[in-house]
Order: structure tokens, then sequence, then C-alpha cells
């Protein structure tokens, strides 16, 4: 065998390289030889091409994914939400994408046409609908409202008229609002939200987590319970809203609440499982609203079990429209704090069980409270629009009464 053809026969080191004294091998000019040519030739011009785009790209100031601007250009409200970024890549559905109220009812969040009503229906209707001791506003304050709605333009400006004359602001600091939050700390794929991003409540009213002291909620609860960062999370919240603008997709806002409210109820049955006394079965304790400043619809929300599949209800418990009468729109306001002093309520029962487990478990025997008499809520607190109302007649002296300290022993 002659030396060239044992140099081809030898096998050759990945990287190393022969040399050889006599030219390259021609090859036969076959069909399939002809191919291999082909595919080479192509490959070699995209990779060309490629870095062209690439030094291109440099000398602008741009990258493969487009100018800043473009990375993080969002869809406005009713259409899908396309972002790309070079750090994550989600294939998750927006909560504002067309197929997205599609997704969460096939996840098991169901519209209230297929829901039940909640076995406490009654109750909740009832506590919604009470009458309240704080002034009712007066019709000039309606028809501001009226006007300020029919001039409003955007969803911003729904928000801005609405929730200073329509819901209560609490003073207890511990308790609160927080807008436009994304529920980035809730756990991936529990069933309902699978394939779909984050739920984002354009309102949720609940306690910070500094309430929980010395109850260590997002360790023992996780995201379930403190739904986003920070030292200060709204944590196991009992109710979530959502608004649209003039003429905007409210059905849409009802498919965001169901998922609002589905969220808030999967943090409370972690809670519950923690405490061992889950909810009598079929009762709602977490709620939402969805409003465009003209409609106004209130919900229920509970989880329950329907033939092995897990099912997250959303029933409505109470409608109006707000512009279509004075007595309406009072309806609706005092339908609303109702709502919310109700989920106050529930937050903090929910609290105050967890605090005294966790206690009770560490072995400290919490101090005998004093039972003090309900504090008076002066028209000051509840209702900043009812004040020197003359169409009231709402006590002008109320005081908290006086508590004598018990004697000592």
């Amino acid at each position: 065998m002659s030396p060239s053809c044992l140099e081809e026969k030898l096998p050759r080191k990945r990287g190393a390289t022969v040399q050889s004294a006599r030219p390259a091998k021609r090859v036969r000019l076959t069909k399939q030889n002809l191919k291999k040519l082909e595919r080479m030739e192509g490959f070699k011009k995209k990779k060309a091409a490629k870095r062209s785009i690439e030094e291109a790209s440099t000398a602008t100031g741009t990258s493969k994914e487009g100018s800043p601007f473009q990375r993080r250009k969002t869809s406005k409200e009713g259409d899908s939400e396309t972002t790309t970024s070079t750090k994550s890549r989600d294939t998750t559905v927006s909560t504002t994408a067309p197929g997205f109220p599609d997704l969460a009812c096939r996840n098991g969040i169901l519209e209230p046409d297929c829901s039940n009503p909640p076995e406490n229906l009654q109750s909740l209707q009832e506590q919604i609908n009470r009458e309240r001791s704080s002034p009712s506003p007066t019709r000039s304050q309606f028809d501001d409202y009226t006007s300020a709605i029919a001039n409003a333009v955007n969803e911003a400006t729904i928000i801005a008229e609405t929730h200073p004359v329509l819901l209560r602001n609490y003073k207890d600091r511990g308790y609160k609002k927080t807008w436009s939050t994304n529920l980035g700390a809730f756990p991936k794929t529990v069933g309902f939200n699978n394939g779909i991003s984050p739920a984002q409540p354009d309102m949720m009213e609940g306690l910070s987590l500094t309430q929980f002291k010395p109850f260590p909620a997002r360790e023992e609860l996780g995201g379930a319970a403190v739904v986003y960062q920070g030292a200060k999370s709204i944590t196991l919240s009992h109710l979530a809203a959502e608004w649209k603008g003039p003429g905007n997709d409210m059905i849409l806002a009802q498919a965001q609440a169901a998922y609002d409210g589905a969220c808030l109820v999967y943090g409370r049955n972690k809670a519950l499982t923690y405490l061992g006394t889950p909810d009598v079965p079929g009762h709602a304790h977490i709620s939402s609203f969805t409003t465009d400043g003209t409609n106004l619809h209130i919900f229920a929300h509970f989880v329950a079990e329907e033939q092995g599949r897990t099912e997250y209800h959303q029933y409505p418990i109470a409608r109006c429209m707000l512009i279509a009468s004075y007595d309406d729109y009072k309806k609706g306001r005092r339908q609303l704090r109702n709502l919310q002093d109700l989920a106050k309520k529930n937050s903090e029962a929910l609290r105050d069980e967890l605090v005294r487990k966790w206690t009770e478990s560490l072995g400290i025997v919490p101090a005998v409270p004093v039972n003090l008499p309900p504090p008076i809520t002066s028209p000051a607190e509840d209702d900043t629009l009812g004040r020197n109302n003359p169409d009231e007649n709402t006590p002008t002296n109320a005081q908290r009464p006086t508590v004598e300290p018990p004697s000592p022993t």
C-alpha cells in the first residue's frame, strides 16, 4: 500500500491537521455530491448574512430583539400582550389576550353562567345590602359623578373618578390598597393558572405582611398568601377589583376578576390547611367587583370538586347601574363599602387564627384580652364625602365609651 493511500486510511484526531503533499482529492460529479455542495454553499451564505446583521446592529446600538423601546413594547388593553425580553421568553397567555378567558375556563375557572351559587349566598347579600350609619352622598355629588363619568376618556380616568367616591378609605395603616400589582410570587402551575401569566388585579385590599407578626406568613404559606415581594406586601387579601374604560370589554374584566378571585381562594385555603380547619364546603369568603363607572358587578368566589375536577366558581351576588338614578348610585356605593368591610373582617379573623396557632405552637400563653366594646365609627372615618352633609341626620358628638381598666388582683 502506497504512503498516500495509507494517509487516507489513518484516523484523524479531532482538531488535528494532517499535512499532505498531494492536492485535495477530487470527487465524482454525482447528484449526491452536488446536493452536498449546495448545502455547504447555503450554510456559508446564511452565516455571512447573520454576521453582517450583527455588525449592523452593533453599529446602530440595537440588538436582534429590536430597540430598547421595542423590547419593552406592550399592547394596550384588549390586545394580546407582546413583550420580548433578552432575559426571559415567556410562552404564557397574558390576561389581556383574546384567548385568556377560554384558557381560564379550560383550567377550571368557571364563568358566572356556569358557576353555582355559594351556600351562604343569602348571608352575603344581606351583609352587602345593610344600611350604613355614615352619611349618604348628596344629589349634587351624584350629579358631579355622572358628569365625570360621561367625560372620562380612558380607564385611568375612570379609576381616578370612581375610587375616591365609591370606596371607603380606612384609617388603619395596616390595612391598605395596592394598585395594578403583578402577583409574581404566586405559585406557578397550580392547575387553574397553567399556561397563564400571573394575575394583576387593578386593585387589591388587605392586611400588610407586618400585621401578621409573629406569624411568619411568607415562610409558612409562601407566595399563595404573600403574592408579591416586599416587606409590606398585602397578605391573604379577600377583595380584588377590575376596572375598564368607556366602551371597553366588561366580559374580559369579568374573566380577569374570576382569575383574581381564584388566586385569593387558593391563598385562603392554603392558610386554612395550615390551621387544619377548612371552610364549610360551598361557602364563599372571597369577593371581587368589576366596574366601568357606569355598571357595577359584585362576585363571590369559592372552590369545589366536581367529578374529580377542581373548579373555581365566580357567582354574581349584586349588580347595578351607578348612573341610572340617584338611588342606584347610593345603593351601589353602599354595597361596595359593605363589601370592603366584610373582606376586612374576614382578613382579620384569618390573621388572628394564624397568630393564635403559631403562638400556641411555641408554647406562648397570650395575654388575657380586655373585652372592650366595639368602637363607634365617626362619619369622617367612614365617608370623606359625607362630611358636613346637611341632608343626613348623623350624630355630631360620637365618642368612644370610657372603659375602666381592670382592678389589680
